[in-house]
């Protein structure tokens, strides 16, 4: 102790001079702690103030850039003066209106023309059958989130411009490309289906537009929802087609086979929800398909077509009651094994899948009563 210069006369001198040392130095921190608090507050203060000016300031460069994307979408300077018609009708559609369109056009300055030139050619633009249809053929290639609503105004549009021109021609193939498109897909388009066919046939006869009417027709049968419709439009284009096939048109004798078990298969759905008619109609259908489809040609439709056969005749048991129903039902469990014999000797494939229907019918159909209906049937065959 002596060699630092500090003497102690006792012991408690010594305690008494480390306890003020811990003292002091605790009360400094303490002091410190305190004065650092606002200036840490200040300087977490000062750091969301410029996070908050630094986000403002993205917020409108993304804004700004949004505006000029929309305007390069709108009047791309590559095209000027001429605005991109297909985008500022877009824009129509969702609501804006062509003054303030022409607005932005005009402060943007991306063109020249006046506000009367700008709404003129808009105008001219929608009335000229050509550009609306080569603006539905760039849609039809494009993808978005939003492609499917513009087709629809892109389908109005160019329908509207061909009909005002008198091209009944094209305006009838437009009609039957937008029932093929709505077809394939969900959303707004698919509503446009169904008139869009009735549109074409208004315009069709069988006897001078065979082709057209045949494709209208079949096209009406596959918009989904009414199986009854279907059968009617594939009945329709059946109809056609036999003329046709009959004279030798191999081609439209193959037509004739798949619309045949298209409209047997619409049958079927009408007669699974209770009409024993269409069900008797469905395994009529399906016995013409079958009678003209070559096994070998393709296998799997030809195997499909037998267990909906099948099912056709299990369908008529589910209309039905007592001995009929029984009737019906052993006679398609004779034609589910025909059917599932044949699959199996193809081996295609979802053959288990298939095999279920057998299986239904069987819970259909205790095997005690499968048991009385055959001697009752043995019964009725003896001779008296």
């Amino acid at each position: 102790m002596g060699g630092l210069g500090l003497q102690f006369d006792s012991i408690f001198q010594l305690i008494f001079s480390l306890l003020f040392m811990v003292v002091v130095v605790t009360a400094i921190s303490i002091v410190f702690s305190i004065v650092a608090i606002p200036f840490s507050a200040l300087g977490k203060f000062a750091q969301s103030l410029i996070e908050r000016m630094r986000t403002q300031q993205f917020a409108q460069q993304s804004a700004q850039a949004k505006i000029d994307a929309r305007l390069e979408r709108l009047f791309p300077r590559s095209k000027a003066p001429m605005p991109d018609w297909v985008e500022v009708r877009a824009e129509v559609v969702a609501g804006g209106g062509l003054v303030e369109l022409w607005t932005d056009y005009h402060s943007g300055g991306r063109g020249s023309y006046s506000q009367a030139a700008f709404g003129d050619h808009y105008e001219a633009w929608r009335r000229d059958a050509p550009a609306q249809l080569a603006a539905l053929d760039a849609l039809e290639r494009s993808w978005g989130a939003e492609r499917d609503t513009r087709l629809v105004t892109a389908y109005v549009d160019a329908l509207a411009a061909l009909k005002r021109n008198g091209d009944t021609v094209k305006w009838v193939q437009t009609q039957l490309r937008l029932g093929e498109a709505a077809v394939a897909r969900d959303g707004p388009l698919r509503a446009m289906a169904v008139p869009a066919y009735e549109s074409a046939l208004s315009e069709l006869t069988p006897e001078r537009h065979p082709a057209e009417w045949v494709r209208a027709q079949h096209g009406l049968g596959a918009v989904p929802g009414d199986h009854s419709r279907a059968a009617r439009a594939f009945g329709q284009a059946l109809a056609v087609l036999a003329k046709s096939y009959q004279r030798g048109d191999l081609a439209n004798k193959l037509s004739w086979i798949c619309i045949k078990l298209d409209q047997a298969y619409a049958l079927l759905q009408v007669g699974r929800a209770g009409n024993a008619p269409a069900a008797v109609a469905a395994e009529c259908a399906y016995d013409e398909a079958l009678s003209m489809l070559e096994a070998t040609h393709d296998p799997e439709r030809f195997g499909r077509a037998k267990l909906n056969l099948a099912n056709a005749v299990e369908t008529q048991g589910d209309c039905a009651a007592g001995t009929a129903a029984l009737g019906h039902y052993q006679r398609a469990r004779a034609l589910y094994q025909s059917a599932l014999a044949f699959w199996a000797e193809q081996k295609l494939s979802k053959y288990k899948r298939m095999s279920r229907n057998l299986e239904r019918l069987d819970d259909k159909v205790p095997s005690r009563e499968w048991l009385e209906f055959g001697w009752r049937s043995l019964r009725v065959a003896q001779p008296t």
